[in-house]
């Protein structure tokens, strides 16, 4: 991958594709797991798998020429839509929706915890293309960075019920 750097020139990047997959198993399973987690939706080990490994090779899109950014991001749609198909076995449009927006939000978030931490060891070691990201960190640190993230989002709460659902009647009497 060549990559266009501010000052005009070109710096030629390798990446490469095993490593990129094998790593990109890795998060994904953390993200699917996470999201499992924070819903509370919990699906045999073999789904968590088969999402892990879309993913896994669905990050190769990064390696593709560079494309528009409508069409990047229907793919990352469509990418997102597969991965939590194959990974929660949900019976309904609205749970399925959950799934995916929350999937999502993790993904965001560990994507950009991934790149606060490149940002801050080197801006050089970050490569943005078809609106994927892919940060030049051993994959110990990659797996490492992931790893303190999974546990600071799925740690206990200090107040676990404060978000519960409250009804009207608990403020206001009916009456």
């Amino acid at each position: 991958i060549y990559v266009d750097l501010r000052g005009g020139g070109f710096m030629q990047t390798v990446i490469y594709a095993d490593l990129l997959v094998i790593l990109n198993v890795v998060v994904t399973l953390i993200i699917i797991i996470i999201t499992s987690d924070l819903l509370k939706i919990h699906s045999e080990k073999t789904r968590y798998i088969a999402g892990s490994l879309a993913g896994g090779f669905l990050s190769l899109i990064i390696l593709a020429p560079p494309m528009n950014a409508f069409f990047a991001a229907t793919i990352r749609v469509f990418m997102s839509v597969i991965i939590v198909f194959l990974s929660f076995k949900v019976h309904n449009f609205r749970l399925y929706m959950k799934c995916f927006f929350m999937f999502n939000g993790v993904s965001l978030l560990l994507a950009g915890i991934m790149l606060a931490a490149g940002m801050l060891i080197s801006s050089d070691s970050v490569i943005a293309n078809n609106g994927f990201i892919y940060v030049d960190f051993s994959i110990s640190a990659v797996i490492l960075i992931v790893c303190a993230s999974f546990f600071l989002i799925s740690a206990p709460k200090p107040f676990p019920n404060a978000c519960r659902d409250i009804s009207v009647g608990a403020f206001y009497p009916i009456q």
